[in-house]
């Protein structure tokens, strides 16, 4: 009967219509139309309709000031900007979070509705109407995750992180790679295709973007996917992994492939969830002895931003499994200029990742 009521709720209310002189009485009705509040496990998200863009974004330990201590800001930025870009094209918002941080976050996204509806910045007049873009939010527990993929997280850590800080020197200045790469939720990505498993394809955001254009152009990139390319990534733009790949060519003999060579940054990512099920050597990959092995083949350590280290590994290793999306889609600015290390992207930006609070600068 739940799920009745909820889909009969999809299907009377595409668009939320409301006289322009009443929007401020109707804006709590309207957040508690799009806005579910409860802490809810993965696999039981309400709403799987493919008609449907399925975004998730990971938001946790906000109450942990010494490792983001803007991540409050940076996802009221992301989160306004999804809003005022958002059209025609339905999007569902998972925001997987904790139990301590879900109030923080919860309120937000209460604040920017409530907002942008009072500024009439996302309404749309239509016949003297103002209509409410469809759109549906609900609050992921991460824990579940955790808990099921706990002793290969672990294992995963010992990799792709490292206990001490690691600074990063750069003509005088001192990239200090963040603590945070230490914590559980840099480590779920390989899982998301057990940990949704009504889903068939998901968008996943770091939180620090700010969206430019409508979500449906970047999912229409899905449809570009052949059925061995199960992830879509953009390379990385910030010569991040260029010594690393110079010293695994040229120190170790490994070769690398060549169209992938620069490695890429999960700020943005598409997983096709159906075609990672299907996939036997993905899901051989993400067994902790493949991993292992993963991390052995290319003979050198230090790595230290947690699963995306892994998802590069795996993208030198079987570059067949990845698309590469246009860089538009995720273009990346440092506060440390890599000078000919960096690749940078000239086309028109359709998300930009400021990569704002991922490192400390020291000069």
């Amino acid at each position: 009967m739940k799920m009745i009521i909820f889909y009969l709720m999809l299907i009377l209310t595409p668009v939320f219509n409301v006289y322009c002189d009443e929007v401020e009485d109707k804006q709590q009705d309207l957040r508690k139309q799009v806005v579910f509040t409860e802490l809810i496990k993965p696999s039981d998200i309400r709403l799987d309709d493919p008609q449907f863009i399925h975004l998730a974004m990971i938001i946790t330990n906000v109450n942990k000031k010494e490792l983001v201590p803007k991540i409050l800001t940076v996802f009221s930025k992301n989160f306004n900007s999804i809003l005022n870009t958002l059209k025609d094209t339905p999007l569902h918002l998972m925001l997987i979070t904790d139990e301590t941080s879900k109030p923080k976050v919860e309120n937000i996204i209460l604040q920017c509705i409530g907002r942008l509806l009072s500024e009439s910045v996302i309404l749309r007049s239509r016949d003297g109407f103002i209509t409410f873009p469809r759109f549906f939010v609900e609050f992921v527990n991460i824990s579940p995750i955790i808990q099921q993929n706990r002793e290969t997280i672990d294992v995963m850590k010992t990799l792709f992180s490292k206990e001490e800080t690691l600074p990063l020197k750069h003509e005088g200045a001192v990239v200090v790679i963040s603590p945070k790469y230490r914590e559980d939720l840099f480590y779920i990505g390989p899982f998301y295709h057990t940990s949704f498993p009504s889903l068939n394809r998901l968008m996943v955001f770091d939180v620090d973007l700010e969206i430019k254009e409508d979500l449906a152009v970047l999912n229409k990139q899905f449809d570009t996917m052949d059925s061995s390319e199960v992830i879509g990534v953009v390379l990385d733009q910030t010569g991040y992994y260029f010594h690393m790949s110079e010293y695994i060519t040229k120190t170790n003999g490994v070769s690398l492939p060549q169209d992938k060579i620069l490695g890429l940054n999960t700020g943005v990512v598409l997983f096709n969830l159906e075609e990672m099920r299907k996939s036997e050597l993905y899901l051989e990959q993400v067994q902790i002895n493949r991993i292992k092995q993963l991390y052995n083949h290319f003979k050198v350590n230090g790595w230290v931003v947690g699963d995306q280290e892994w998802f590069n590994l795996l993208m030198w290793r079987y570059p067949h499994l990845y698309k590469v999306l246009p860089c538009e889609y995720n273009v990346q600015s440092v506060p440390v200029k890599l000078d000919q290390t960096m690749v940078r992207c000239t086309a028109d930006i359709r998300i930009l990742h400021t990569h704002g609070d991922m490192h400390e600068v020291k000069q």
